[in-house]
C-alpha cells in the first residue's frame, strides 16, 4: 500500500513462491484472495490493478512497455480462449487453474 500511495509500480511475479503456487496465475490468485480478506488488504487494489500487476508493471519496470504487457497494436502477446469461455476479465481469470490455462512465451524482440 504504501509503495503504491508513494507512486511506486508494484509487481507481482512467481520467482519464488511463499505462497506455494509454481507459477504466475497461482500468485495472482493469492495475490486476490489476501486483497478481498478482511484481515488482509480489505479490497484495496482493484481487479484491474493486480492485473497490471502482472503485466504493464512489470513491463514498464524492464523499460519494455512499449513492446509487451499490454494489448495493444504494436506490442507482442500471446493470447488464447480458455476451454469454456468467450471472453477473458481479470475477474475470471482467478478462477482458472493451469490445466485449463494455456500460454505461450517468447523473449521480446
Amino acid at each position: 500500500m504504501a509503495a503504491r500511495e508513494a507512486g511506486i509500480r508494484v509487481c507481482l511475479g512467481a520467482d519464488w513462491a511463499p505462497s506455494g503456487s509454481k507459477q504466475l496465475l497461482g500468485e495472482l490468485k493469492v495475490a486476490h484472495l489476501w486483497n478481498r480478506h478482511p484481515q488482509g488488504l480489505g479490497g484495496a487494489f482493484s481487479d484491474q490493478e493486480l492485473c497490471e500487476m502482472v503485466t504493464a508493471h512489470p513491463a514498464d519496470a524492464l523499460g519494455w512497455g512499449d513492446r509487451i504487457g499490454r494489448v495493444r497494436a504494436g506490442c507482442f502477446a500471446d493470447l488464447g480462449p480458455r476451454p469454456g469461455s468467450s471472453r477473458w476479465p481479470p475477474a475470471r481469470s482467478r478462477s482458472a487453474s493451469s490445466p485449463t490455462t494455456r500460454a505461450a512465451s517468447r523473449p521480446p524482440p
